[in-house]
Formats: C-alpha cells, sequence, structure tokens
C-alpha cells in the first residue's frame, strides 16, 4: 500500500540561506515569535528588512530587474523554467512585511522568519531551494529563491499523513502538522500541494514557522 511507504526526504541547508537568516535574524534566532506584541513585530520587521538590504548588498546579491513571472500568489510571483527543471520565485514584497504567511495578529512573516523557513524547508524535506538573491522594491525586499521542478505523480491525504507520522509529526487538523521536540508548525499541506516521487514527499511551498506547543494546543482547538 503506498501511504505505508510515503516517508519525508531530509536535506542540506544552502549556506547562502543560512547566513542571511543568521545576519538578518540576529542576536534573537530562529524562536517562535507568535506572542510578540503587534508594535514590537512591526518594528522587527522593519529592521530585518533594512539588514537584508546590507547583508545583499555586502555579498553582491542585488537584483535590479523584476522576475518575468508564469503566475502569482499571496505569497510569491512564480516563473517556470520546464526546460531547467526549476522553479523562480520571488515573495510579494507588497503583502504583510515581505516574508509571506505565519500564524499571529497579522499574520505576516517577517524576511528574517522567511529565511529561516526556506533552511527548515531544506532539512526536513529535502526541498533543495537556493537563495539566489534580493530585488530592492518601493514596498521593500523581494527574496529570490529557485527549487527543482518536481515531477511526480500527485498526493492523497494519507500519503501526507504517513510520511509526516514517519518524521515524528503529529496531525493537528487536515494540512497541518507539529513537531513537539523541534517546536515546527508546518500548515498548508494539502494534496494539492505536495508531489510524491520515489516514495518520498515534495512539499510545494508550505508555510513553515516555529511555535510553542502551548500556541500549537490552543490553534487546534480554535482552528481545526
Amino acid at each position: 500500500m503506498r501511504t505505508s511507504e510515503t516517508k519525508t526526504k531530509a536535506g542540506r541547508v544552502d549556506r547562502l540561506a543560512r547566513q542571511a537568516a543568521d545576519y538578518v535574524q540576529g542576536s534573537r534566532g530562529p524562536i517562535p515569535s507568535h506572542d510578540e506584541l503587534d508594535a514590537e513585530r512591526i518594528q522587527r520587521a522593519k529592521a530585518e528588512k533594512q539588514r537584508l538590504y546590507d547583508w545583499a548588498e555586502e555579498n553582491d546579491l542585488i537584483f535590479e530587474s523584476a522576475l518575468k513571472t508564469d503566475k502569482g500568489g499571496f505569497e510569491h510571483a512564480v516563473s517556470f523554467k520546464p526546460e531547467k527543471l526549476l522553479v523562480i520565485k520571488e515573495t510579494r514584497a507588497d503583502k504583510g512585511f515581505g516574508g509571506g504567511l505565519a500564524l499571529n495578529n497579522i499574520n505576516a512573516a517577517t524576511v528574517g522568519e522567511y529565511l529561516d523557513r526556506i533552511n527548515i524547508a531544506n532539512e526536513e524535506f529535502g526541498s533543495e531551494i537556493k537563495l539566489l538573491g534580493v530585488r530592492r522594491t518601493v514596498q521593500g525586499p523581494s527574496i529570490r529563491t529557485q527549487m527543482p521542478f518536481f515531477k511526480g505523480g500527485p498526493a492523497m491525504l494519507e500519503d501526507v499523513d504517513a510520511a509526516m507520522e514517519s518524521a515524528s509529526y503529529q496531525k493537528i487538523g487536515d494540512g497541518a502538522y507539529f513537531h513537539f521536540q523541534k517546536f515546527i508548525l508546518v500548515f498548508d499541506l494539502y494534496p494539492k500541494n505536495v508531489v510524491i516521487l520515489d516514495g518520498f514527499i515534495h512539499p510545494i511551498d508550505p508555510v513553515i514557522m516555529r511555535a510553542t506547543p502551548e500556541f500549537v494546543s490552543e490553534l487546534k482547538v480554535l482552528y481545526y
């Protein structure tokens, strides 16, 4: 039975993404941030944007031209390169804090949290995401990355559940899983966002964030 064989695929962190995350998040590091006051979070988000610009300029990783995109959503503009089996993405600087989604009062991740999300996706799921650089926009930095275009079969909910369980994640609701030892929350992991290849699930841009067990328990009661 296929569901008993599906697993997650561990991988390695991209060197540039790790360097950028460490620089942008500073001494605070990758810790759960959902309990911050809104004013504190807004101020931190602003400071992280400036540090990301500083890091990108120091490493000559500033893009001047916009990505020519094929499609997009709330978090990203996306360009498909099927001939190279690649997907190029840019975060939308005009949404939230420019770092995609997160579960907090503002429903937004900072750019430092987004970089941390890249590292977790690579480590936990072998996503092979590479940080390419940063584009300066009126709204703030847009983070450009690339990842493989995984050619696999569609997943079923049972496939995703089995794979996450094998990696010690507990299901808190459809498409939502939490690792109680690593304090990692993964959501929006519905079958439509997952490809299966060679017995491994390959999540296509799940939302990942650090969270405390207490916060996840509240989520489970309120939303799942």
